[in-house]
């Protein structure tokens, strides 16, 4: 016990350039998480505040404003979506869903990053709930698409993502 004390007391003073970054660091890192809870407070806030929309089974949902690239050609089960901006030909609509993770890949390690991709094979069954039951089906994938991967710790074999699309009117 006494030789740990004489070693703790017999350690250099941090050097000047030893102080400066732990002092950038301390004022760097809290910065970087008020940015990230504010972002994510905000992102939560609009979601909130948008209207909702029941989209009905056998629809089709568009990535693009044209209608011409589909993302799930026939919807499975009816579900209820946020809408984010109305037009005269097409409802843009966004909803959080679930992939199994054999049926998609991320594109990196998305561990320090607030936002990645992930990339769903086509013609797989994505979900409305981390479940293998058919009524949680939202429809198949028609060709290989790309979402915004969502923070999801719920279970390690499920990814959640956020699908932006567009549906006629």
């Amino acid at each position: 016990m006494l030789a740990v004390r004489e070693k703790f007391l017999s350690r250099e003073p941090y050097t000047k350039k030893k102080r400066v970054l732990i002092g950038f660091i301390g004022l760097i890192l809290p910065i970087a998480v008020a940015m990230i809870a504010f972002n994510s407070f905000v992102r939560r806030a609009e979601d909130n505040n948008r209207t909702s929309y029941l989209i009905t089974q056998g629809e089709t949902i568009y990535k693009d404003e044209e209608l011409q690239k589909i993302i799930v050609s026939s919807l499975k089960n009816p579900a209820i979506v946020s809408v984010v901006e109305e037009n005269e030909n097409w409802i843009k609509i966004q909803k959080e869903l679930y992939a199994f993770s054999s049926i998609a890949l991320v594109s990196q390690d998305c561990s320090f990053l607030p936002i990645c991709e992930i990339s769903i094979y086509p013609g797989k069954n994505i979900r409305m709930f981390p479940n293998s039951a058919d009524e949680s089906i939202f429809g198949e994938t028609e060709s290989i698409q790309t979402f915004d991967r969502l923070d999801f710790s719920y279970d390690e074999n499920w990814y959640q993502f956020r699908l932006v699309g567009y549906i006629k009117k």
